[in-house]
């Protein structure tokens, strides 16, 4: 027999072992404060008291000797009222004014927020001589907007409003006085003055 057919010796060798050690996990939580001050035992209920203040108490309600803290008074930010009726009136009809003025609307569109009997005065005193050409008509081509510069609205008594406005166009400037009145149907203007 050839000698790469023989049988070939029975030899026990070991079987290869893979070794597995169990170690234990790493703490992920942070230590609790009786464990990081190093007390001895797990139960924070048994954890010893903070020291009180146990001096003697007077009237007052504070230690004798002792000054009483400064009283701080804590900041708070101002709180604004909502607008009123009459104040959103003033405003929506300033509005609609300098849309006037600036050509983007036509005089008749404030016919709706002006009394009926001083219709015409309110559009003449708005319009006299500061009106823009309108901008369907193709407009001014450099002239400066009409812009409110500043506006103060008062209620002098309840349903009446009245507001002092500020315009400029540019550099100049003038002033309007307005007056306006609740009715049944809403707010209408029933007084302006350009000075």
């Amino acid at each position: 027999m050839p000698r790469s057919l023989a049988p070939r010796p029975h030899v026990d060798r070991p079987a290869p072992t893979s070794v597995v050690r169990v170690r234990p996990a790493p703490a992920l939580e942070p230590p609790f404060d009786y464990e990081a001050a190093g007390w001895a035992f797990a139960d924070p209920r048994k954890a010893p008291c903070l020291p009180l203040d146990w001096a003697p108490r007077v009237a007052g309600g504070r230690a004798e000797g002792r000054r009483p803290a400064p009283h701080r008074p804590v900041p708070t930010r101002p709180v604004t009222p909502p607008p009123s009726e009459g104040r959103q009136a003033a405003q929506r009809f300033v509005r609609a004014c300098v849309e006037v003025l600036n050509g983007y609307r036509p005089a008749a569109h404030l016919r709706a927020m002006v009394e009926p009997a001083s219709f015409s005065s309110v559009a003449d005193q708005l319009t006299g001589g500061r009106r823009a050409p309108s901008r369907a008509t193709g407009g001014p081509s450099g002239a400066p907007p009409v812009r409110v510069r500043r506006m103060r609205v008062c209620e002098p008594r309840a349903g009446v409003a009245e507001a002092a406005v500020v315009l400029g166009r540019g550099e100049l400037a003038w002033a309007v006085a307005l007056r306006f009145e609740r009715r049944p149907d809403g707010w209408r203007c029933a007084f302006v003055q350009v000075v």
